[in-house]
């Protein structure tokens, strides 16, 4: 038998889903699932790792991807932003890929989530919306505390905007545009693949 083309199979499937509000709760869930996959995958790998051993292989061709479906109104910058940090960490401690892929509407803090993945891991199916807007707020109260909420609210738009940034071909002025008309910015398909949001359209 000819070990060379194998490709490792895990029992359990690969495919988790993100279809919600970035809340407290919906991000915990997802990365509690996203972890636990994670953790249950790299068992199978050890596993399968030892028994190519014994017959003298080191390792298979190919490890089963891991498949993120998106699809978001967005929600909370700040349990997005844990999210995006919990993916990222994951992406580049492991062999295999994790890919998001994109359905319906990503929108404000979807757009932060599917940026947690590198470009070429980063798919999207041909009737998907994308939306980027300035950070916000609804908070309310004494001068002194919406003082403190601009000057927050002005911190984690700069976060949003270094990761878009850093991580598509969005340009700096784009978005100034945006946050300066107070624009809500849709984008299709097609300008997500030219903008570099998404590598492939699926």
């Amino acid at each position: 038998m000819d070990f060379t083309d194998i490709t490792l199979k895990i029992p359990k499937s690969t495919d988790l889903y993100f279809n919600n509000i970035v809340t407290l709760e919906s991000t915990s869930n997802f990365n509690q699932e996203l972890l636990k996959t994670i953790n249950e995958y790299d068992l199978e790998i050890s596993k399968n790792k030892a028994l190519l051993n014994t017959i003298g292989i080191e390792s298979p061709n190919k490890y089963q991807d891991i498949n993120i479906y998106l699809q978001t109104y967005g929600g909370s910058i700040y349990d997005g932003f844990a999210t995006h940090d919990i993916i990222s960490e994951q992406v580049n401690k492991h062999l295999f890929d994790i890919n998001i892929k994109c359905s319906g509407h990503i929108m404000s803090m979807g757009i932060i989530l599917l940026l947690s993945v590198p470009y070429e891991n980063r798919f999207a199916f041909k009737n998907t919306s994308f939306m980027i807007h300035q950070a916000h707020t609804s908070k309310f109260g004494k001068l002194q505390e919406l003082e403190e909420d601009v000057e927050e609210t002005r911190r984690l738009n700069d976060m949003l905007t270094d990761i878009i940034l850093k991580n598509t071909d969005i340009t700096k002025e784009q978005l100034e545009k945006v946050y300066k008309e107070k624009l809500d910015w849709f984008i299709n398909t097609e300008e997500a693949l030219n903008l570099k949001l998404i590598s492939k359209i699926i």
